[in-house]
This record gives structure tokens, C-alpha cells and sequence, in this order.
């Protein structure tokens, strides 16, 4: 067989998820090439992972820099999709693909719907489905949501009759069984949301909790990456203002990640109504190598993400470290809180139900399930992430498809 990773977006989990594919290769010798697509700018970010290519026998191929450029020249949705659409039908010929790996599937099925039939297989990682979001309670309320969600459904049952769509990988296990109902045959398949926790000592949290000057004494709240308003640090910082003084000092705020910059005089105002809670601030880019560490710290770790569609590779790393999550209670990461017994959910929008879930836990009333949370971070193991994919890829029957009825 012979594969391609499909992937222009060089930032965030896009190149972590790469990486970790790369570094399994060698387990599936029936592959016998794999190509990977990226655009210029991940063979400077990410020499480290272009290395471990070259080692584990994996071509990496860059876009060119006008390629790259007209793609990110094409104003709106559809028209972006269909310039890096085109542009993965042009390498997978060159590369003489088997089958093409759409990293992030979500944003390029306006240009699949639109395609014509292909030579070769399309298998994608579908990171934000939210059709199912009604189930729970939490469906489109205004007429532009509900054409927006009446949209993506619509779009997603359409391309499941594609026959060169052979599999779609999905971070929300959820969403599932509904796909595979539409599709009337196995299409998708739960994927885990994959995180590489390595041991970390004493030594090293002592360390940091030093570097950061914690008091004795505070428990400790951790917001952990991108620090911008999809974090819910508004009303997290809200819901500490609503504290009295003598239940303030006993809390500890730990800021840890780079801050947006439309959140800094936002953040420096509200800061102001805290009187008594300690807040310990590192606005940089922690390393993967640093990160799990901060969650060790940590009493409780918010993860009180804004109207969030999709998963949160927090809430892995905070089951890893044996650490109670307080979470919004919308979308998936809600539900598998709920579920999987990782902490608290509440009204993510409301600092009076935060403040509420915060003086529960310094009283003791509220915990995770220490056995659920081993659970939980082993499924979503880095290698297991990439057995799913390059498992299904290799050995998943070709399947002679008819056009089906849509329910």
C-alpha cells in the first residue's frame, strides 16, 4: 500500500498528530510507502519531526511557497477547501497514493461533495461533529444556528455515499454509531485523542511548584494553554471575585500558557477584583516535555471552555495525572466528564455556578473517579492513536458500496 497524510496546517495538535504516526510506521510493513504533505512552514517548525521521517522511512513533502500561498490567498470557506483540495489530488497522483489521509476532514468536505469521483480512497479525522448535541440538550437555538447545523448534517450524509470514502476517524466517540446508521455500513470508527504522558519525578514538581512560588496552604486552580475567551477565564476569574476574602485566600490561580493579546487588558482589569486569591501567571509556550508537570500541581484544573464542539487533549493529560477537571457542561467534553466521572460540570458562562462547584470542592463535595481516570487517560495513549488509524487503513476490507437511502 501506499499512503498519504494530507496536512497544510502546521500549528497546534495538526504536527503532534503527524508525529505520532511517523513514529509507529515501522509496526505496519505491509505499508509500503508513506508520504506525508505538508506545507513549507512545517519543515522550519518542525525539523525534530522531518528527522524522525527520514528515520522511520517516511517521505515528507512540502507544497510550494506559491502553492501555499494561493491556497492561503482564497478568501471564504468553500474556496480555501477547494484550493487544498486541489492541491491533495495533485500530490496524491504524484505520490501514487492508495489511499489519502485527511488529517482534518471537517473543513475539506465542501470541497469533496463538489469532486469528482476519485482513483484513489479518502479516509479523514472528523474533529468537530455536533448533530448529535440535541440529544444532550443542547441543539441550535437561533435560525442561523439551526440552518448552520441543518447545513453540516446534510453535508456530511451526502458524502457518506461516496464510495471512495472508505473511512472516517472520529474524536468523538459519540458521534458513531449515528454516522454508521446513515452510511448503512462501518464508516466510522471512535478514535483516541492521543497524548504521550511521560513519568515525571518528585523532584520535578517540587521543582516547579517552587519556580512558581505557590503558598503553602492554597489549593490550586490550573488553566492550562492558548489563554484567550474560548478559555473561560472571564468567568472563571468572576466566579473568584465572588468569593468572600477569608474563602479567596485559600485558593491558589495558576495562568499557564501564552495569552492572546485581546486578553490582556481584560485579564489586568478583572485581576483587580481579586483581593486575597494568589495568582501566579506564565505566559509562554510550555514543550510537551514541560507540560504535565503544571497538571500534577494543580488541585483542580478548569476546563471551562466556551460553547467548545470537539474534544480537549486537557482533559487526557488531567486524567493522567490523577486531577479532577471542573468543566464546562456543553458539547462533548461535558458529556465524557459526566460519563467517564472525570470532575464537575456546570454552566461554563456562569461565575456564580463556578463559584458554587469551587466552595464544594475546598469543602471536600466533589472528586473524580480515580479508577474512570486511568481509564480514561490509557485509551488515549499517543501509540494507540496511530494503531487505530494505520490499523484500519491496512486491513479494513474494500467494500463493494451501493448508493443508500439516507434516513
Amino acid at each position: 500500500m501506499r499512503l498519504l497524510f494530507f496536512d497544510l496546517n502546521p500549528s497546534g495538535h495538526h504536527a503532534g498528530y503527524l508525529h505520532h504516526l511517523i513514529l509507529n510506521r515501522t509496526k505496519w510493513q505491509i505499508i509500503q510507502t508513506i508520504s506525508v504533505v505538508v506545507s513549507p512552514d512545517f519543515l522550519t517548525q518542525h525539523a525534530g519531526i522531518v528527522a524522525d521521517a527520514q528515520h522511520n522511512d517516511v517521505r515528507v513533502v512540502s507544497i510550494t511557497e506559491a502553492e501555499n500561498a494561493g491556497r492561503l490567498a482564497a478568501r471564504g470557506g468553500l474556496a480555501q477547501s477547494r484550493a487544498e483540495w486541489n492541491l491533495m489530488e495533485q500530490y496524491a497522483r504524484q505520490e501514487q497514493a492508495d489511499e489519502v489521509l485527511l488529517m482534518y476532514f471537517d473543513h475539506l468536505q465542501p470541497a469533496f461533495w463538489l469532486s469528482k469521483p476519485l482513483p484513489f480512497d479518502i479516509s479523514g479525522i472528523l474533529f468537530r461533529p455536533s448533530f448529535h448535541y440535541a440529544d444532550w440538550g443542547q441543539g441550535p437555538k437561533t435560525m442561523r444556528e439551526r440552518l448552520q447545523s441543518f447545513r453540516k448534517k446534510w453535508l456530511l450524509r451526502a458524502l457518506l455515499i461516496r464510495p471512495e470514502l472508505k473511512n472516517l476517524f472520529c474524536l468523538d466517540p459519540f458521534a458513531v454509531e449515528p454516522i454508521n446508521s446513515w452510511a448503512g455500513r462501518t464508516v466510522a470508527r471512535a478514535l483516541p485523542d492521543p497524548v504521550a504522558i511521560r513519568p515525571i519525578s518528585v523532584d520535578e514538581v517540587d521543582q516547579l511548584r517552587h519556580e512558581l512560588g505557590i503558598e503553602p496552604g492554597r489549593q490550586t486552580v490550573l488553566v492550562f494553554g492558548q489563554l484567550d475567551e474560548r478559555k473561560g477565564i472571564e468567568p472563571l476569574l468572576g466566579a473568584f471575585a465572588r468569593l468572600l476574602p477569608d474563602e479567596q485566600a485559600g485558593w491558589c490561580l495558576v495562568l499557564a500558557g501564552p495569552l492572546a493579546r485581546q486578553m490582556r487588558p481584560i485579564l489586568e482589569t478583572l485581576l483587580t477584583t481579586l483581593t486575597a486569591v494568589q495568582v501566579v501567571r506564565r505566559h509562554e509556550f510550555i514543550t510537551d516535555q514541560f507540560v504535565q508537570p503544571f497538571l500534577v500541581i494543580a488541585d483542580v484544573i478548569a476546563v471551562l471552555y466556551q460553547q467548545h464542539i470537539g474534544m480537549s487533549a486537557v482533559l487526557v493529560r488531567a486524567a493522567a495525572a490523577n486531577r479532577p477537571v471542573l468543566a464546562s457542561d456543553y458539547g462533548l467534553i461535558g458529556q465524557l466528564v459526566k460519563t467517564r466521572q472525570l470532575g464537575r460540570t456546570v454552566d461554563a458562562t456562569n461565575p456564580d455556578a463556578i463559584a458554587d462547584a469551587l466552595r464544594a470542592f475546598g469543602r471536600g463535595e466533589w472528586q473524580a473517579d480515580a479508577g474512570q481516570m486511568r481509564i480514561f487517560a490509557d485509551e488515549n495513549q499517543a501509540p494507540k492513536f496511530a494503531d487505530v488509524i494505520l490499523r484500519t487503513m491496512t486491513d479494513a476490507p474494500k467494500e463493494t458500496l451501493t448508493l443508500l437511502k439516507t434516513k
